[in-house]
């Protein structure tokens, strides 16, 4: 008799087991995302033309900055997306709306931020942004 109690204690265990986990993966499932993508140039970087770089400070000048994803309220921040080399970014984020805008440095300052976007299951929305330094 006590032997059958803890295997249908071991039955009852293995199938909760077996429910939660299919729950996960069925919420899983539910989670759509889309991605958000494009490219930040950032300038001038010199007061005066011609603009003499010393090599890697176009690199530097990108690594300072960052893309951020807010709420749509700006009440709090969702991602904070580091550029690549080029200038490019990429992340994926889950469907909804969503305020972008950078990590301003200084007097930077961009037409093309903030801006509202829309994030929809498995389509892509390009953001390309132009920051201005406020070098003259």
């Amino acid at each position: 008799m006590k032997r059958e109690k803890i295997v249908a204690l071991r039955m009852i265990l293995l199938l909760v087991v077996a429910v939660v986990l299919l729950a996960g993966c069925a919420q899983k499932k539910n989670e759509e995302t889309g991605t958000l993508q494009g490219t930040v140039t950032v300038g001038p970087l010199c007061p005066v033309e011609p603009c003499n770089l010393a090599p890697g400070a176009l690199a530097k000048a990108l690594e300072a900055r960052r893309v951020v994803v807010f709420t749509p309220d700006k009440s709090s921040t969702v991602k904070v997306v580091d550029l690549k080399s080029d200038g490019s970014y990429k992340t994926e984020l889950p469907t909804g709306i969503y305020l972008i805008d950078i990590n301003k440095i200084g007097m930077d300052s961009s037409f093309d931020v903030p801006k509202e976007i829309t994030i929809e299951k498995g389509k892509t929305v390009e953001l390309d942004i132009d920051v201005d330094t406020g070098m003259r």
